[in-house]
């Protein structure tokens, strides 16, 4: 999403992260992924929860997962930047105003993730 943050501000959507690391990570976490917008984290992983994004070794063991671990590594990042849980998968939500959610993706393992032109067309 950092790659493609021109494209979210002209569709007037704000972009935030939840991680589930220490507070104190932050920094580290936006040095090691370049992420220039908001950053929040959730240690006891209670956004997780409530939308029942998976967890452990199972969503971490797939193509998908072995296919960005080579391409992380060859890019030169490396397991280095995972802080938290390494087993929580995450997702991306687009919600609002209010309580409208337009977008909802759940990751079903390590180095899945939807399409930039998705998330786009539903806050659009």
């Amino acid at each position: 999403m950092e790659k493609a943050r021109g494209d979210f501000e002209d569709a007037g959507l704000d972009r935030a992260v939840i991680g589930n690391g220490r507070p104190d990570q932050i920094p580290d976490f936006r040095e090691a992924v370049g992420w220039t917008g908001e950053i929040y984290t959730d240690p006891d992983k209670s956004v997780y929860h409530a939308l029942d994004f998976k967890h452990g070794m199972g969503a971490m063991m797939g193509l998908k997962s072995i296919a960005s671990l080579v391409g992380s590594v060859f890019s030169g990042h490396g397991s280095a930047s995972i802080q938290g849980d390494a087993l929580q998968q995450g997702g991306v939500l687009v919600a609002g105003p209010g309580d409208a959610v337009h977008y909802f993706y759940r990751n079903t393992e390590a180095g899945d993730y939807p399409k930039t032109a998705d998330i786009l067309a539903a806050g659009g």
